[in-house]
């Protein structure tokens, strides 16, 4: 009995893209248009010291990304927030030695 990926999924679910990271993931993954321009994309902290963003519909690294914290090591999700009310949003991030950290565009 071989395996066939066309028929192994009785729901027909398939696998759009695959990407590697920089290190391990152990946090959730959060969703949302990092850039306003429309287009989602993921936002993956890494468990050594990277914040990852990826273009959803590909999933390439966004420009400008990893944003790198030596020394830092991350087990939370991300939090979305307009943390400095410009009407974009921002990008929080919690890490294992106590850190919490804003990211933003201004």
């Amino acid at each position: 009995n071989t395996f066939d990926p066309t028929t192994a999924c009785p729901q027909r679910v398939f696998q759009h893209w695959a990407t590697e990271l920089d290190s391990s993931v152990y946090t959730t993954p959060v969703i949302f248009d990092v850039a306003s321009d429309g287009v989602k994309d993921i936002v993956v902290p890494s468990f050594a010291r990277h914040i990852e963003v990826l273009d959803g519909p590909m999933g390439r690294q966004s420009p400008g990304f990893p944003f790198t914290f030596p020394n830092s090591v991350f087990y939370a999700s991300a939090v979305i927030h307009d943390i400095n009310k410009d009407g974009e949003p921002d990008i929080g991030i919690t890490s294992f030695n106590g850190e919490l950290v804003w990211l933003t565009e201004n």
